[in-house]
């Protein structure tokens, strides 16, 4: 079952607002649950990690909401990029974060991530959209 609303003919778009930044997707499900779907072979730098925050502040209405970050189509993400997104300013956007990886690559740059970079969030790593929004539900 495929959860991505981004990735099925959506004739509604009432239900997923979707917002574009230079490299993700980003809407709000039925559920609460922000997505952030990466372009497919996105490079993100520090300026897009800012836009891709504001932007969700944006789609999340205002409101601390869990967050799902797909990562799968991701290419690469500087280490100024992922210490903005593991920070103080990002905590006050979300109230937990999943990630959802596929390839050996994208498992890497999650793992890496949660290793040197800490987030202040209830934060973990998913190869299963199902199990991702399940382990969010719990947040909302």
């Amino acid at each position: 079952m495929n959860l991505n609303p981004a990735a099925t003919t959506n004739t509604d778009m009432t239900t997923y607002d979707k917002h574009v930044t230079d490299t993700v997707d980003i809407w709000l499900d039925e559920n609460g649950i922000i997505w952030m779907v990466d372009h497919k072979g996105a490079e993100e730098r520090i300026e897009h990690a800012r836009e891709n925050v504001a932007t969700v502040w944006k789609a999340s209405g205002g409101i601390k909401r869990p967050v799902l970050i797909d990562i799968r189509q991701l290419k690469s993400i500087t280490r100024e990029a992922r210490e903005y997104y593991a920070g103080e300013e990002v905590a006050n956007f979300g109230s937990s974060v999943a990630l959802l990886t596929s390839s050996p690559a994208t498992k890497v740059i999650g793992n890496f991530f949660l290793k040197f970079n800490k987030p202040t969030l209830p934060f973990r790593i998913f190869t299963s959209e199902l199990e991702a929004v399940h382990w969010l539900k719990g947040f909302i």
